[in-house]
């Protein structure tokens, strides 16, 4: 490889980055360098040396399983002849994790740097507004999710705490320590150490850390 050698010859091996106008003009070349897009064929290889350099090889979660943008270009019948469509789904992966209720205005500016001679664009815009939908649904799903895993984290911590001050306030030093952990495993009433009546005001035990 030679200092000026173009970033689209250094990425020949991976055939999803497409070379059309080598002007910067039509977007078939588009990848992410550093979360950002870049025509491949205006920047030399020397230049993203230490850069995070993404393909549209990246956008599939997994070999065999397609991501929801490309499930929407296929539900929507988004690509004909398919040479631009690797740039479009580059700019709209990178524009889709920014924006999570995206405008048909905003996707169509968004996409005005890519030419594209089959479609007439209405089916792309029509599958990244779905695809966004999509996303911003299962967004939903996660919070949901995390915030009924962390309710019930809270519910749990509260008894603990109400649990710690109980023994805490009931428990004399001298009647010896109970690890936290058998309370947890709810042990018998009896197996509690109780304060004596007559040895005068109860007093604070450490307790031990949960295990």
């Amino acid at each position: 490889m030679t200092i000026r050698c173009p970033i689209f010859q250094f990425l020949r091996g991976f055939t999803g980055t497409l070379i059309d106008c080598e002007h910067g003009v039509c977007g078939a070349c588009t990848i992410e360098i550093d979360r950002t897009p870049a025509r491949a064929c205006l920047m030399l290889a020397v230049q993203a040396d230490g850069s995070t350099l993404r393909t549209v090889q990246a956008v599939a979660p997994q070999p065999g399983r397609l991501s929801v943008l490309q499930e929407a270009f296929r539900r929507h019948h988004a690509l004909q002849c398919g040479f631009c469509t690797p740039g479009i789904l580059m700019s709209l992966d990178i524009f889709l994790r920014t924006t999570s209720q995206p405008s048909e205005v905003q996707i169509r500016d968004w996409l005005s740097g890519h030419l594209c001679h089959c479609t007439g664009y209405v089916p792309i815009v029509t599958a990244a507004l779905d695809a966004a939908q999509q996303l911003r649904e299962r967004m939903r799903i996660a919070k949901a999710v995390v915030y009924q895993d962390f309710s019930a984290d809270a519910v749990v911590g509260s008894r603990e705490a109400q649990a710690r001050k109980r023994i805490a306030v009931s428990v004399k030093p001298q009647a010896g320590e109970i690890a936290f952990d058998q309370l947890c495993n709810r042990a018998a009433p009896d197996a509690l150490p109780r304060a004596d009546a007559n040895a005068g005001s109860p007093r604070n035990v450490a307790l031990p850390t949960s295990r």
